[in-house]
C-alpha cells in the first residue's frame, strides 16, 4: 500500500520575508487596535541570598553617592561663603 501525501507550497527566500512582514504587520494593527489593561503583580519569587546580595551592591554603590553629596553641601556653600566675604 502507497502512502499519498499532500503536495507542500513552497516559498522562496523573498516571500517568505513578504509573508513574514504581512503576518507581523497583522500582529501589530491587533495589538494596537486593544486598549493598555492594567497588570496586577501578585508576588515575586526571589531567593533570600539574591535579596541580600542585591542590597549588598546597593550599600556599595551608594558610597560613592554619599561622598559627592557630602562634598557638594560642604563646598558649595563654603565657596558662596568666601565670594559674599572676599
Amino acid at each position: 500500500m502507497t502512502e499519498r501525501t499532500e503536495p507542500r507550497l513552497t516559498l522562496s527566500a523573498g516571500e517568505q520575508e513578504t509573508a513574514g512582514a504581512a503576518d507581523e504587520a497583522a500582529t501589530m494593527r491587533r495589538f494596537k487596535k486593544t486598549e493598555p489593561r492594567p497588570v496586577v503583580i501578585t508576588g515575586i519569587r526571589i531567593s533570600f541570598l539574591s535579596i541580600v546580595w542585591l542590597m549588598l551592591k546597593w550599600a556599595i554603590a551608594s558610597v560613592p553617592a554619599a561622598i559627592i553629596l557630602i562634598a557638594v553641601f560642604t563646598f558649595v556653600p563654603e565657596l558662596f561663603r568666601g565670594l559674599r566675604l572676599g
